[in-house]
């Protein structure tokens, strides 16, 4: 153990290294040519409030835009500095440096598939530093999304008691019926302790609504081609893409049988 965590630390420095370089070069390159952008996640808790980058490792780099107008220049900005664009997904436009690849492109969802040890812990790192947390969220927000993200700071209360503010918590709980918060609490806070199978049923018993569940699980059944490209086929397009989506398809509809069976 001692020895592969020594490995892991190794890695973990050039790879902090690597993406430092590559953070300047983009933010330099976008306000160059205009475009006013922002790091976030693990881009800016890396740099700026871990001792060591490598203790906050990452897969990527998450850059946010002020304008959403200025997407396509700062596409042309990356683009010249020698990114590559791959796809498009419904929230990210994602690159990649000519000689990274990535495996499996996807957003990773906590109801689903549990939280991140270590996205659990840059929350910790901040109530350590600044008192506990109250996020400001907008009331549009809290309508759409009260109940994912009370199920995410609940399951980081379990694991680092006292990290957020008990009235940011209530706010959000005003919001989201009890039996809703209550299967949330059932369920592990961390990612790879979910059962391997059951994603789909999980996921069913956190929406509140017969519409929304429907919405969700024909979702779920149907991907949408962005989904399929990111996921299952980088760089596919025309007939390799749809073939891929079928592919895609035909297992769902097979795993949506299996468990009304």
């Amino acid at each position: 153990m001692r020895n592969f965590l020594e490995e892991e630390a190794g890695r973990a420095a050039a790879r902090a290294e690597r993406l430092r370089d590559w953070l300047r070069q983009a933010v330099s390159r976008l306000r160059g040519g205009g475009v006013e952008v922002v790091a976030l996640k693990g881009a800016a808790l890396a740099f700026f409030h871990y001792e060591e980058p490598s203790l906050r490792p990452m897969g990527d780099l998450d850059l946010l835009l002020r304008e959403a107008r200025d997407l396509e220049r700062a596409t042309a900005a990356l683009v010249g500095a020698g990114w590559i664009a791959l796809f498009d997904t419904p929230r990210h436009r994602v690159f990649a440096r000519p000689d990274e690849r990535m495996a499996r492109p996807a957003a990773e969802d906590f109801a689903g598939n549990g939280i991140r040890g270590i996205q659990a812990y840059d929350f910790r790192l901040l109530a350590r530093a600044r008192g506990a947390l109250a996020p400001e969220i907008s009331s549009n927000e809290k309508e759409r999304d009260a109940a994912p993200l009370l199920f995410a700071a609940d399951a980081v209360e379990r694991l680092f008691p006292n990290t957020f503010e008990e009235l940011f918590q209530s706010s959000l709980a005003d919001r989201v019926p009890a039996d809703l918060r209550a299967a949330a609490a059932r369920l592990p806070s961390l990612r790879y302790t979910r059962p391997s199978r059951g994603w789909t049923r999980t996921l069913l018993t956190l929406i509140e609504g017969s519409l929304p569940k429907a919405r969700f699980f024909a979702r779920t059944v149907f991907p949408g081609l962005g989904e399929v490209r990111a996921n299952v086929a980088p760089g596919a397009s025309g007939v390799g893409l749809v073939a891929a989506w079928v592919r895609v398809l035909a297992r769902r509809v097979g795993a949506a049988l299996r468990v009304r069976a």
